[in-house]
């Protein structure tokens, strides 16, 4: 991570930038015009008023999720920091972008979580849309589900997925992400490719919920006593199957199967716990590296080291574009009716 220090000498330093520190902030970003909206519902009417091609930025804390049907971006100040979804009524959300927009929806920084009350609502993504783009994003205790006669290509970089459901003929490709709780419908045409993932085979076995999947400098981990198998149809290369085996798989190349207990020797930070039989369970920390020894053992396609920190974009929550991080701006102007700010920027290398 790269920091920036500068300062800035402003004939006037806005009220509303100051009461933004400690306030939901929701910044349209239209041509050369900026509109602010207040609250935990600043999400919703930022949206009502954007145009496909618009920039919305929003500050941290928790903001009502949008259903938004126009390409846009949406960007927030880092994953946790920034979180849409807050409780509403509503039972479910959709995104549902129009085949003719020619912009494509991008989200950053963000952690999605539309949790209410005693349950989760689903976001659902509608209809025949290309380009979706979800960057450095947690998407937490709710799944993201594609309509069942959708059409969408949607891209994943850098994200911590807990949740999500193919269907319809949707496309979707995951570059550095951690994956669990997916499901690719059985029935349908759908299809989804991961890059140096790591990505958790939960709930049952792997075989009910990968069709035409590829897997390729990635993990695999079956978490539970028993080994799990993939679909014959499943295209791997150059990656690891932890707790599970390759068996039966057209397409694998250059992979291994290896034992739970392997965790502690190829990841750095793991927990543990013994069974009523007195086996022992390994799981990597989620965002855990590679040991150096690992590292040199478990190669990909590219040379690099398999998993979330090899590959083209290592994984790395921080926001591509600079966040202000500290913000000090002196106490009153000077002879000259100048006031001195001082601002600290951050932004991923």
């Amino acid at each position: 991570m790269k920091k920036y220090l500068f300062t800035l000498v402003a004939a006037l330093v806005s009220a509303t930038l100051r009461y933004a520190q400690n306030t939901l902030v929701a910044t349209l970003s239209h041509q050369d015009c900026l509109t602010m909206f207040y609250g935990s519902s600043a999400l919703v009417s930022a949206v009502e008023a954007a145009e496909s091609g618009d920039i919305i930025t929003l500050s941290a804390g928790q903001f009502a999720f949008a259903d938004i049907d126009k390409g846009i971006t949406i960007r927030g100040e880092g994953a946790g920091k920034t979180v849409i979804g807050q409780g509403t009524s509503s039972t479910k959300y959709q995104i549902l972008i129009p085949e003719n927009d020619a912009n494509r929806l991008c989200m950053e920084g963000l952690t999605i979580d539309t949790y209410y009350g005693a349950g989760s609502k689903t976001v659902y993504i509608y209809g025949n849309t290309s380009n979706l783009y979800f960057i450095k994003c947690v998407i937490s205790n709710n799944p993201i589900s594609f309509g069942s006669s959708s059409s969408v290509n949607a891209t994943f970089v850098d994200c911590n997925i807990k949740g999500l459901a193919l269907n319809g003929s949707s496309y979707t490709k995951f570059s550095n992400c951690i994956v669990s709780r997916f499901s690719n419908v059985s029935g349908t045409t759908s299809k989804a490719d991961f890059f140096n993932c790591i990505i958790y085979a939960e709930d049952s076995y792997p075989s009910n919920k990968y069709y035409r999947a590829s897997f390729v400098n990635s993990f695999l981990f079956y978490n539970t006593l028993y080994s799990g198998t993939l679909p014959s149809e499943t295209v791997a290369m150059n990656s690891m199957f932890i707790q599970g085996h390759f068996n039966g798989v057209n397409g694998a190349i250059d992979c291994l199967s290896l034992k739970q207990s392997d965790v502690k020797d190829i990841f750095i930070n793991y927990s543990s716990y013994t069974d009523q039989y007195g086996i022992v369970h390994y799981t990597p920390v989620l965002n855990s590296q590679l040991t150096d020894e690992a590292k040199t053992l478990y190669l990909g396609t590219d040379g690099k080291e398999v998993g979330i920190y090899g590959g083209q974009y290592p994984y790395d929550l921080t926001p591509s574009y600079p966040i202000i991080t500290k913000m000090n701006v002196a106490k009153q102007a000077t002879a000259d009716n100048k006031l001195s700010v001082e601002i600290e920027v951050s932004a991923v290398e």
